[in-house]
């Protein structure tokens, strides 16, 4: 059996060596916000919790990180704005891993209302880590805007909400390891991209990419565990 224990990467971050060229002092190198692996002593096969919050450093090499077997940008570029990567999280059920996730922001957050109320272009990446019917992304997101939402914010988004469910059975069944990204562009609205192949024009509003985030990092989220490692939070105490 694995013990219970929490492993920092704070040293980890210390030990890079600065780019070259760069100049030295505190501001360089500043560690990570936290990289965390846990160890639940139930599971048969211990379950990896990370979590990521983005360097703020801008003299940082950008590097891919492998998380679940799949390659992370920290960095990305949407709408012609540089985004950070916020955090890195899974969504399981026991032993049983349906999807990694990263959260990409202007700046780090560490609550939906802090991811929310940034202004600028916003990526939630979804990498599938097993083969999923097109049916059953589609009503996992409108169960999670319900969970997040009054019946009022309900009827407003129901329209646009089905437009993009729609998209989703349309595009078909996913395979393991696809890529789904849900790209908020300032003044357009949400744009699914599956593969990198944009499914339709973006739908309005940015309070449909809200309730979206809601799902993921909301009051009510898919997976406790998947929240805190998009906001870059440490896990919950056991």
């Amino acid at each position: 059996m694995v013990p219970r224990r929490l492993i920092s990467a704070r040293m980890v971050a210390r030990s890079r060596p600065a780019p070259v060229g760069a100049p030295h002092g505190p501001c360089v190198n500043q560690p990570m916000r936290a990289i965390s692996f846990r160890f639940p002593s139930s599971a048969p096969r211990w379950v990896l919790i990370l979590s990521l919050a983005a360097v703020a450093n801008p003299l940082s090499v950008a590097a891919p990180l492998q998380f679940e077997g799949q390659t992370f940008e920290d960095r990305v570029v949407l709408a012609g704005q540089p985004l950070r990567l916020n955090g890195l999280g899974v969504r399981a059920v026991s032993v049983i891993r349906g999807y990694a996730a990263a959260l990409y922001l202007p700046q780090p957050a560490t609550s939906h209302a802090e991811a929310s109320g940034q202004s600028g272009p916003k990526r939630l990446e979804i990498r599938l880590l097993r083969n999923v019917a097109a049916r059953e992304l589609a009503q996992a997101l409108t169960r999670g805007v319900s969970r997040n939402s009054t019946q009022t914010v309900r009827d407003r988004l129901a329209d646009r909400l089905q437009q993009l469910t729609d998209r989703f059975e349309q595009a078909g069944s996913r395979r393991k390891s696809d890529t789904v990204s849900l790209d908020y562009l300032p003044g357009q609205g949400t744009e699914l991209r599956i593969n990198g192949a944009l499914q339709g024009p973006p739908i309005p509003g940015e309070d449909l990419y809200d309730a979206l985030l809601a799902v993921f990092i909301g009051a009510h989220p898919a997976d406790e565990r998947l929240r805190r490692g998009l906001l870059g939070l440490p896990p919950a105490p056991s």
